[in-house]
């Protein structure tokens, strides 16, 4: 309710691009854990269910491309997830579903429920077409240590052997880079891609909701990864850089909505191998 996570940050960029949103919320909060508890909601998979048999029946599915989803309140809720990917592929043969295997990150460590890690590792692997971890989640899922450039080109490798046709990993540094950039990375069976950007420090919640939305957005219109992946980065500093300068914990999505269709700065994505 207060702040953009999750949905409140991946609809509106979505929507943004253009792109037409049916959000379902797994969880309803009152605002993110971090700032004090956690006062709201999971949705139960049985009401779950019920919204996406509705949908099912109207046949949206038809003209569905896409199914993103991201943190998960409850690893219970993980086989719902893939029923709809399921249904939606059955009605469009195109669709892709892009996972954020959304578990922790290095300075917190793992911050979901148990059960979580092993749905992705075990269930939602197998069935992705875009996986978008950060540098942490992708070492969790790799089994392996993430901890620069070349450590994540390997963990990727190993991770399009087991689904994905495309891995999209956040939060990567280079070692031969200033330590005040930071970049994403894009790999396929074809080709690897690296975007890089000064990394902006701004105390909010969101941004790798926001990452993901706005890469789907963009990567839709021509399955392009390299130009998906230079998008992203190129909003996401923009939004970050607003939100340091209006200040408080929260993203400046609003603020900063222009950048989400059209970045001013452009950080092309440079490509690996």
């Amino acid at each position: 309710m207060h702040g953009h996570v999750g949905n409140s940050a991946a609809v509106f960029a979505l929507q943004r691009l253009g792109v037409d949103v049916l959000p379902i919320d797994t969880v309803t909060l009152a605002h993110h854990p971090g700032r004090g508890g956690l006062h709201g909601h999971h949705l139960k998979p049985e009401e779950f269910f019920t919204l996406i048999d509705a949908l099912d029946r109207i046949g949206v599915f038809k003209s569905c491309e896409a199914v993103l989803s991201g943190y998960l309140g409850d690893a219970a809720l993980g086989p719902t997830i893939l029923d709809v990917v399921a249904r939606v592929k059955r009605a469009n043969s195109r669709a892709l579903y892009l996972c954020d295997p959304v578990m922790g990150e290095r300075q917190k460590g793992t911050y979901v429920r148990p059960g979580i890690p092993e749905f992705f590792r075990t269930s939602a692997l197998p069935l992705t077409d875009i996986l978008m971890p950060n540098a942490f989640e992708l070492g969790l899922l790799a089994d392996c240590e993430v901890d620069g450039l070349e450590a994540a080109l390997s963990a990727a490798g190993l991770l399009l052997a087991r689904g994905p046709h495309l891995v999209v990993a956040t939060g990567i540094v280079r070692k031969d880079r200033r330590c005040d950039w930071i970049g994403a990375l894009a790999v396929t069976a074809k080709g690897a891609w690296l975007a890089e950007s000064p990394f902006v420090e701004a105390p909010a919640s969101g941004a790798g909701d926001l990452f993901a939305a706005v890469f789907l957005g963009r990567y839709l219109k021509g399955r392009d990864p390299a130009k998906a992946l230079a998008h992203a980065v190129s909003t996401l500093h923009a939004v970050m850089t607003a939100t340091r300068r209006k200040g408080g914990n929260e993203l400046a999505l609003i603020a900063a909505q222009a950048a989400i269709a059209a970045p001013k700065r452009l950080f092309k994505a440079e490509k690996m191998r």
